[in-house]
């Protein structure tokens, strides 16, 4: 499959904080309010066991003590806002971004949501930076969900690791790159995700041919 074009991809933005380009998905004042935001693709059948790369920008956020801010990746099972899917019982995965009292500093967890009674998390220090580009693994097989965070483009220098076992071994339908929160209290945060890619291509060893870290296993001599 390779690196996707978010230019196939559909956008739900009724309060108008989306932009995108074919490798840049750019949220401009997402609320935590917003409801049914979202750039999403239909990829049933797809997502049952994947591996996505992607990096992440936060450029500006505000503080409060409301903590979950929005979801960079999420894969969900209707076109629905975060809480929203919560009280509706449908069930969705993927990376959240949270953050409190701080304008500088959030922190990135990986969740599982079946109800609003049943959502389970890891969540990682409060330690990383706004400004700051951070490039991101998330991988599912089976009932393993694990996210790997990354200072570096070619993904070699890992400063994170989340984790957590899925209660069912999830088939769901649609990826969202990100997806709103859809909760109380507005709380604003801007930037980007963007080269989301089930690809990854490092730059080439010396003496060798470039490393490629697929989905599909490629073989490559």
């Amino acid at each position: 499959m390779g690196k996707e074009d978010l230019t196939t991809w559909t956008e739900n933005d009724p309060n108008g904080h989306l932009s995108h380009t074919a490798d840049r998905s750019t949220f401009t004042n997402l609320a935590r309010t917003d409801e049914n935001t979202y750039l999403y693709k239909n990829k049933a059948g797809l997502l049952q066991n994947f591996t996505y790369y992607f990096a992440l920008k936060i450029s500006s956020l505000t503080s409060a003590t409301q903590t979950v801010r929005f979801q960079p990746f999420a894969v969900i099972n209707a076109l629905d806002d975060y809480q929203d899917n919560r009280i509706n019982n449908v069930p969705q995965f993927g990376l959240q971004i949270r953050s409190s009292l701080s304008t500088t500093t959030f922190w990135f967890v990986c969740f599982e949501a079946l109800s609003v009674a049943n959502s389970y998390f890891d969540a990682g220090p409060a330690n990383k930076s706004v400004g700051t580009t951070y490039y991101i693994k998330i991988t599912k097989a089976g009932t393993s969900l694990n996210i790997y965070i990354y200072s570096d483009p070619g993904f070699t220098t890992l400063i994170e690791t989340l984790g957590l076992i899925l209660h069912a071994d999830h088939n769901l339908t649609y990826a969202t790159f990100p997806q709103s929160a859809g909760l109380a209290t507005a709380n604003p945060t801007s930037g980007y995700v963007e080269n989301l890619t089930d690809t990854l291509v490092t730059p080439a060893q010396p003496g060798g041919l470039p490393i490629f870290d697929t989905l599909k296993q490629l073989n490559i001599i």
